[in-house]
């Protein structure tokens, strides 16, 4: 029937047709949008750094990113100058679309504390890469990037290329309905219940999940004294052994004796909540370090199976900073690390069985919050001040929000 009926269109239809078919894909970023000045100008951003890649330029690379992102990555080249910069060989930009704001959050996009979604943009893309080595989330073949832009004076940047929640986008309606996105979410799945990273040929790379051993040094507490939590589901995630940081802090680097370290995840989890809840609140508002420790170890646990900087020249899950969280090697406090034990085994995700990013921020010490997606340091000392209990604060700030998608977050056991 097409062919019968183009023998009746006009040439001049059928020329722009064709040129509409050849235009390459990564064009599709104008298209997603409103096709304004300010899409193209992302569009070519993010074609410029694919291009980078290709020719293996770290400077016009690094021009891409946002000033943060700059500083960072001209500091590693100067500690690091007989380290690989780029583990990608080359880059192809298969498929690319925007995302709505709430969609981009959902899936953990959020590359800072304190980003404003006024000024950030969310790319969902599917790049073929060929790499030295394959490892988590980084394949010969189609990967699955998030690409967040951001918006500064000298125009439209990469804040940062995180993994984002695969699974959610495609339940959500915003896959690309691949081939390749089908078994990427077969590869979530497994990495998510069983700590088992596979590539795309099911091979297995590496064993993220915690060992038996490793798990009775964080369940240290009887929860029956603390039975805020009644027996739900059990085992639907796989708790991670070790957790990559990338080191800004030089009391880190100096230890770690390199830019990325591999970091026990209970040990990191200890070195966090210190440096992040206030440690001498365990004696009169226990139940806030308790919701505080909740919220550092989902965090780090979901960035180990969607790492937020698994790109040029990081190579991470999170950052030792409040980009994430502030880690500090050796930091950790008694009071801490009870709370920790305190809801050791327990875990958080939605309603619908999805890990989602536990934000928190430092807040205020008041009601305010609510269903806001981020976990307030000093709201949890408010509400334990009032008898409330860390059950109670995870759904007072996650529950409804965008990051749990607008669901209940719910407890699991592991």
């Amino acid at each position: 029937m097409l062919k019968k009926l183009s023998l009746q269109w006009p040439k001049a239809f059928m020329a722009l047709l064709l040129m509409m078919l050849l235009v390459p894909v990564a064009y599709a970023v104008t298209n997603s949008s409103s096709g304004d000045r300010d899409s193209s100008e992302a569009s070519t951003v993010i074609n410029r750094m694919v291009q980078a890649i290709n020719n293996q330029d770290s400077q016009e690379y690094i021009s891409c990113f946002s000033k943060e992102n700059r500083g960072l990555m001209e500091r590693f080249i100067a500690e690091n100058p007989d380290q690989t910069f780029f583990k990608e060989q080359n880059a192809t930009l298969v498929n690319i679309r925007e995302l709505p704001k709430e969609f981009g959050v959902a899936s953990g996009g959020l590359v800072t504390r304190d980003q404003s979604l006024d000024r950030t943009r969310f790319f969902y893309a599917e790049i073929r890469f060929k790499v030295n080595r394959e490892e988590k989330w980084l394949y010969n073949g189609i990967n699955h990037r998030l690409i967040v832009m951001t918006e500064e004076t000298d125009g439209w940047k990469i804040a940062g290329i995180p993994v984002p929640s695969i699974r959610v986008l495609v339940e959500s309606g915003y896959g690309f309905r691949t081939e390749a996105e089908k078994k990427a979410v077969e590869i979530e799945a497994t990495m998510e219940a069983r700590g088992l990273v596979t590539n795309y040929e099911g091979r297995v790379i590496a064993n993220l999940a915690a060992s038996e051993a490793d798990l009775a040094k964080e369940k240290q507490t009887d929860l029956s004294i603390i039975p805020e939590v009644s027996p739900t589901a059990t085992d639907e995630h796989a708790r991670p052994s070790s957790i990559k940081v990338y080191l800004t802090y030089q009391t880190n680097k100096d230890y770690w004796k390199t830019s990325t370290a591999t970091v026990n995840f209970y040990d990191y989890i200890r070195d966090v909540l210190p440096n992040e809840w206030v440690a001498s609140w365990y004696t009169s508002y226990p139940t806030a370090v308790r919701a505080g420790a909740l919220a550092v170890k989902m965090y780090g646990w979901y960035h180990v199976y969607h790492p937020k900087w698994n790109f040029s020249p990081y190579y991470a899950d999170v950052q030792d900073n409040t980009n994430d969280q502030k880690y500090i090697v050796n930091s950790r406090h008694s009071s801490t690390t009870q709370a920790i034990s305190d809801v050791g085994g327990i875990g958080v995700d939605r309603a619908d069985g999805n890990l989602f990013e536990t934000q928190h921020i430092q807040g205020s010490e008041n009601d305010g919050g609510y269903h806001g997606g981020k976990m307030w340091h000093f709201g949890t000392k408010y509400w334990a001040g009032k008898g409330k209990g860390y059950t109670f604060m995870v759904h007072y700030y996650y529950d409804y929000s965008t990051n749990t998608a607008n669901q209940l977050a719910h407890f699991f056991y592991y």
